[in-house]
């Protein structure tokens, strides 16, 4: 997976002002899981779950780099059609 689809669980935990233990107990994530996350980050599927979680939208949290890799993700699915 291309690093433009991974988005940083930091960026997550400081806009949203908590600790990854805070985060894992909101989302009933286990160990496993939320150490993926902070080593090779998170995924858009987990970033639409973690701003939901606290009414967000990813954009917000993420920013530009949410954006960046919603495009590069579409054109990825656009090149496997052709």
């Amino acid at each position: 997976m291309s690093k433009l689809h991974i988005l940083s669980l930091a960026t997550a935990l400081t806009f949203l002002s908590v600790t990854k233990t805070e985060l894992k107990e909101r989302l009933q994530l286990d160990d496993d899981l939320l150490n993926s996350m902070h080593t090779n980050g998170v995924s858009l599927e987990g970033a639409e779950i973690i701003a939901s979680a606290f009414g967000y939208h990813p954009s917000e949290i993420w920013g530009e780099g949410w954006v960046d890799a919603v495009l590069t993700l579409t054109d990825w699915s656009d090149d496997e059609t052709q």
